[in-house]
């Protein structure tokens, strides 16, 4: 065989092998871009139905607790009648007879009585609204978590936009960083699930309490 065939052979054959490699490095980014697409399609999901029902399950606990707060204003507003009618007869009985002293010191009682029990129930309601203000404050920043999140989307199907590259770390720093803000959602989201939870229970306990006072 000639020098000249075989410098040409091995031409051929470096060609081959280049060609090769770029089929692989094709192939490679083709794997990554269906990857990214694969976490386009599940990000939604993880961002709207988790984010999105966690806000939604937040102003719903405003509500409830409105309603709470709304329901013992209702309370406290008879409980005060009350307090003046007890006040009045009170100061009837004080300019009528000295000597009904005992049963004037019976309505003492039950003044007092009064008193405690309504500022158990304005207690409640201070309890009720700081709730509702500390819900009300974490509502924005999920929110703003909802819109980051559709705008590094919107980045990323910017950048596939834009003519190929053999270069793929940036897509792969993408992906990662993608997959630890999901992790990192769900974390919040089951932590802020959580709150919400035992918060729910301790309202329940706390109306159970305040209903077992008004019935007594």
């Amino acid at each position: 065989m000639l020098k000249s065939d075989i410098d040409h052979l091995a031409t051929l054959n470096a060609r081959n092998e280049d060609l090769r490699r770029d089929v692989d490095r094709m192939k490679q980014k083709q794997k990554i871009l269906n990857e990214v697409e694969l976490l386009k399609a599940q990000e939604p999901l993880i961002k709207y139905s988790e984010a999105n029902k966690q806000l939604e399950d937040l102003k719903k606990q405003v509500e409830e607790q409105k309603v709470i707060v709304r329901k013992v204003n209702a309370e406290y507003a008879p409980l005060q009648e009350l307090l003046k009618e007890h006040e009045n007869e009170l100061k009837k009985i004080i300019a009528k007879n000295a000597d009904e002293t005992k049963r004037c010191n019976g309505y003492a009682q039950e003044l007092k009585d009064l008193l405690v029990k309504i500022k158990a129930i304005k207690d409640g309601i201070d309890a009720r609204k700081a709730d509702i203000k500390a819900i009300e404050k974490r509502i924005p920043e999920k929110e703003q978590k909802v819109r980051s999140m559709t705008n590094r989307i919107n980045e990323l199907e910017e950048t596939l936009k834009e003519p190929p590259s053999n270069d793929t770390s940036e897509i792969e720093a993408n992906i990662t960083s993608i997959n630890r803000e999901i992790s990192e959602q769900r974390d919040k989201n089951d932590e802020v699930q959580s709150e919400a939870r035992e918060l729910a229970i301790k309202k329940r306990q706390e109306s159970r309490q305040i209903e077992n006072k008004n019935q007594r």
